[in-house]
């Protein structure tokens, strides 16, 4: 990407703006002439009501939110937007500035570059508080519930036909969408067996978002190890159809904590697992040919050693020996206790 053109339409806010905004209403801790409202970025809440803005840009201010408050600030530009709204942000890529140092050594250009040098009265010190890589800030708007781009390094940004900031290997551009349908039901693990309706988003770690569109289903592609890109007490139903089975214990302890947190009260979760228990009953009883119906056909050749392993293992090839795709197996009392 040779350029970078900064869209946003409709109400636009933007954050940090200072004396050069490019939108208004402009947000800024500093009392200016170009400034419409006059607050502390750190305190929350911003004076807006929610769902306000089609759209948020924020240039190299991110990393001036202390590291303690930066999700809290991330929540809050979600609280704003509307539905289908879009975050722009600019700013450093520590990773990039990191590899900067090790190769230019301690200087005084790259002490400034770490940590900044925006001074002003009465007494601010405009010192980087927060550092991002382009991983770690995925991991920070998913966990907030958007859908995000990173761009890095940043090619040269442009707002209409004019350049306002040059590309910088050492910067980054986080793109934000917030969903445009309002999502109150997950189906986790859906390959193609998706659920339709405007309140349902089928996850899964493969892309199927071709898959998706012509049949007019919400996807997201997303792994799941990663956390649930979705804020606490916000889903009222979790379906996880032969998924947990395919996580190590450690795993699916974190999948089963994500899923608590972002449960509403009283909110559900479906877990489809097959029953260790069940299996070796059949196997301790010689009666695995009851599972013909639903296996594949070399299933049914097998011995029953070899069928046990299959059900169990779920190899990836069942025609050679393979690693398994499970990783674990739960009977209806390990998964109470691992819940």
């Amino acid at each position: 990407m040779d350029k970078y053109v900064i869209e946003l339409e409709g109400k636009v806010l933007e954050v940090g703006g200072g004396s050069r905004p490019l939108f208004h209403p402009n947000i800024d801790i500093q009392k200016l002439p170009t400034v419409d409202v006059v607050h502390d970025l750190e305190k929350f809440p911003y004076p807006f009501g929610d769902e306000e803005f089609d759209g948020i840009l924020g240039m190299y201010i991110i990393e001036h939110i202390s590291w303690r408050k930066v999700k809290r600030f991330i929540r809050e530009l979600y609280r704003l937007l509307k539905p289908g709204g879009k975050v722009i942000l600019l700013t450093a890529n520590l990773l990039e500035q990191c590899r900067k140092i090790m190769h230019y050594g301690i200087n005084e250009s790259t002490v400034e570059m770490l940590f900044g040098s925006q001074e002003f009265k009465p007494s601010y010190l405009g010192c980087h508080k927060c550092g991002f890589s382009p991983s770690y800030a995925e991991d920070l708007f998913k966990e907030a519930g958007f859908r995000v781009r990173i761009i890095s390094p940043m090619p040269t940004v442009y707002y209409k036909d004019i350049p306002i900031y040059p590309e910088c290997k050492t910067d980054m551009i986080i793109e934000a969408i917030k969903p445009a349908i309002k999502v109150d039901k997950l189906n986790i693990g859906s390959f193609t067996v998706m659920i339709p309706g405007n309140d349902w988003l089928n996850i899964d770690i493969i892309d199927l978002s071709k898959f998706a569109e012509q049949h007019g289903y919400n996807f997201m592609q997303h792994d799941v190890r990663r956390g649930l890109p979705f804020r606490d007490n916000s889903i009222s139903f979790i379906n996880a159809s032969h998924l947990i089975e395919h996580l190590s214990v450690e795993e699916g302890r974190k999948f089963l904590k994500e899923c608590y947190r972002v449960l509403k009260k009283g909110g559900k979760l479906r877990i489809g697992t097959p029953d260790l228990r069940k299996i070796v009953d059949a196997y301790v009883k010689n009666e695995l040919d009851k599972f013909n119906s639903i296996q594949p056909p070399e299933y049914r050749q097998a011995s029953n050693a070899d069928k046990v392993w299959r059900l169990i293992a779920s190899p990836s090839r069942q025609d050679v020996p393979a690693p398994p795709d499970h990783k674990t197996i739960y009977d209806f009392e390990a998964l109470k206790e691992a819940l």
